[in-house]
């Protein structure tokens, strides 16, 4: 999605007269982070390496 932003950056820029392509590849780039990120806190990693480490 993001290079599809990159590679139609005037074109979106002429459409909205207002953000570039390039401009809403950084805010999809960064909301794809906080998912990530979200997901990430949700499989609780700490514990899973101690279970690990006990067996």
């Amino acid at each position: 999605m993001a290079k599809v932003l990159e590679l139609a950056d005037l074109q979106i820029l002429n459409m909205t007269s207002l953000i570039s392509g390039h401009s809403l590849k950084h805010i999809a780039a960064a909301v794809a982070c906080f998912y990530v990120i979200a997901w990430l806190k949700t499989i609780n990693v700490g514990t899973r390496l101690t279970q690990d480490s006990n067996q």
